[in-house]
C-alpha cells in the first residue's frame, strides 16, 4: 500500500497516511487527526457505497488524474459488480455524463488498489482531481 507523508498539526511529526483514510493517530504524540481531501470536488462525493443507486438524475463529472501513474476508472453497477470504463493517464482529464448516486472507483492501473471511491450527491457538475 502506498503511503502519503504529512505532518501532525499538534507536534509536527511526520504522519504516514494511507490513501483514502479519513483519520489517523500520530505515532509520536497520540493526537487523533482527521484527514481532509485537498480538492473540494473530491470531498463532496467521497463514499463507502458498494453499489450505484438508480436515480436517473443526470450530471456531468470530470475526473482529472493528478497522480504520477495511470488510473483505471470503474463503475460499480446496481448489483455492486465492477464495470471498467477506461484508463486515465497522468495529467489526463476525463469528462463524462453519469447520474447522481452512481459509484465510481478510481484504481491504480498497476496493482488495482483503490485511490478514490466517489459518487455525485447532486446535479451540480464537478471537476474532481484525483491525487
Amino acid at each position: 500500500m502506498k503511503l502519503v507523508a504529512r505532518e501532525c498539526s499538534h507536534c509536527g511529526a511526520k504522519l504516514q497516511i494511507a490513501p483514502g483514510a479519513s483519520a489517523v493517530v500520530c505515532s509520536y504524540c497520540g493526537a487523533h487527526l482527521s484527514v481532509e481531501l485537498e480538492d473540494p470536488g473530491a470531498r463532496s462525493g467521497v463514499t463507502q457505497a458498494t453499489r450505484s443507486d438508480d436515480t436517473q438524475a443526470p450530471v456531468t463529472i470530470t475526473f482529472v488524474n493528478k497522480r504520477h501513474a495511470a488510473l483505471d476508472l470503474v463503475w460499480l453497477d446496481f448489483a455492486g459488480a465492477a464495470r471498467p470504463y477506461g484508463r486515465l493517464e497522468p495529467g489526463q482529464p476525463r469528462p463524462f455524463s453519469t447520474y447522481v448516486g452512481h459509484v465510481w472507483s478510481l484504481r491504480e492501473a498497476a496493482g488495482g488498489a483503490e485511490v478514490l471511491r466517489w459518487a455525485a450527491r447532486d446535479q451540480v457538475p464537478r471537476h474532481v482531481e484525483v491525487r
